[in-house]
């Protein structure tokens, strides 16, 4: 059975709480209600990527929101990535 997904506004959530807020695993698991696990695949892949927060100025201007959310989706290997 596959995992469930995690939704876009959590993945936002999870990188806004630690990397602005500096929140622990922990907390962010008790805050999302995210697996320990699925968080720190989250935070590796962000990490790898040379993820901010905010996010960058190219995916935050010029950009609609559905290619915003596209484009994390498929750096973070989220499940709802469209292949084209």
């Amino acid at each position: 059975m596959p995992a469930p997904r995690i939704t876009m506004r959590k993945i936002r959530d999870v990188l806004r709480l630690r990397l602005s807020v500096g929140l622990s695993i922990r907390e962010i698991k008790a805050s999302t209600k995210l697996s320990v696990g699925g968080i720190q695949k989250l935070l590796a892949k962000a990490k790898a990527l040379g993820l901010t927060w905010p996010l960058p100025d190219d995916l935050r201007s010029g950009v609609s929101k559905a290619c915003r959310q596209q484009w994390l989706a498929c750096a973070l290997g989220h499940n709802a990535c469209l292949q084209e």
